[in-house]
């Protein structure tokens, strides 16, 4: 339970640097110059067309590493994860495509600096997508 509310921790989410110079992705490990981890505490339930279509965050916490060494960590404030109506359909205004959610967090580093991420999230229907794939960029505010 999580401010009352029936609740979700630590969902978990990975990945790894990497895009190519026409905005591809590439397979792991991507660029080789990172990876990163990112686990969400969230209340409401993933799915198509839900009442309401998205789960809010209500916390967690992330770790991107470098390869140079460089470690980067801290807290998940808060975001959403949204759902569009049906697998057939993309969210509103979303370049995601068919099907995949959009998501979005706000992040905190160690020393007050904040940060956001965002992107897409491709994981319904559930088991259908295996490993489920997400996609994105973190944005920094140092």
């Amino acid at each position: 339970m999580i401010l009352g509310q029936a609740a979700t921790c630590g969902a978990t989410f990975t990945g790894w640097t990497g895009v190519t110079r026409d905005g591809n992705w590439l397979a792991f490990p991507g660029t080789r110059q990172g990876v990163w981890s990112v686990q969400i505490n969230y209340i409401g339930q993933p799915a198509f067309g839900g009442t309401p279509p998205q789960v809010t965050i209500v916390g967690g916490k992330w770790d991107f590493l470098f390869l140079n060494g460089l470690e980067l960590q801290g807290k998940v404030l808060n975001g959403t994860v949204t759902w569009p109506e049906s697998k057939d359909v993309p969210v509103d205004g979303s370049s995601c495509g068919n099907g995949v959610a959009v998501a979005q967090a706000n992040l905190t580093l160690k020393g007050g600096i904040s940060a956001t991420v965002a992107g897409c999230l491709h994981d319904l229907p559930a088991f259908t997508v295996v490993p489920p794939q997400e996609w994105g960029a973190f944005t920094f505010n140092f």
